[in-house]
């Protein structure tokens, strides 16, 4: 037994959904063009003194309006901008650390390097010293 939500949904051949979306859009434009006339025909009326200042006053919260929306708009751009620049600076300290590290790494390299090649001149002119050196206790 099916639930009404499931009574609710129809699936319509393609051919149909074509036809209701055609009669959707003659529907709306149809619609505008009756919204067109009918504002048209009320221009005669706006010329009124109290309807001018309605005008007037609307005018001036659409412009308000449209002010406030630039300036978020603005500030949105800044704010991004200083998102953008934020980033940049994390990539550019991400990056100095990595540079960072890995001189570290090669100068720990070169002295282990310079330490092993000391050790064995050493070895190669003491070869049966026994005694042990304090360096290599570290």
């Amino acid at each position: 037994m099916a639930t009404e939500s499931e009574n609710d949904i129809e699936i319509q051949p393609a051919g149909t959904q074509t036809e209701k979306s055609k009669r959707e859009f003659v529907w709306t434009q149809q619609a505008t063009w009756l919204l067109l006339r009918t504002r048209l025909s009320m221009d005669a009326e706006f010329n009124r003194p109290v309807c001018k200042m309605k005008k007037l006053w609307a005018m001036v919260a659409e412009k308000d309006v449209l002010q406030l929306y630039l300036e978020l708009q603005e500030r949105k751009m800044d704010l991004w901008m200083q998102q953008k620049a934020l980033e940049e600076r994390k990539i550019e300290a991400i990056n100095n650390l990595a540079r960072a590290i890995s001189s570290l790494a090669e100068d720990r390299n070169s002295h282990a390097f310079t330490r092993s090649q000391k050790e064995k001149k050493i070895r190669w002119i003491f070869p049966f010293s026994t005694r042990k050196r304090a360096d290599t206790d570290r």
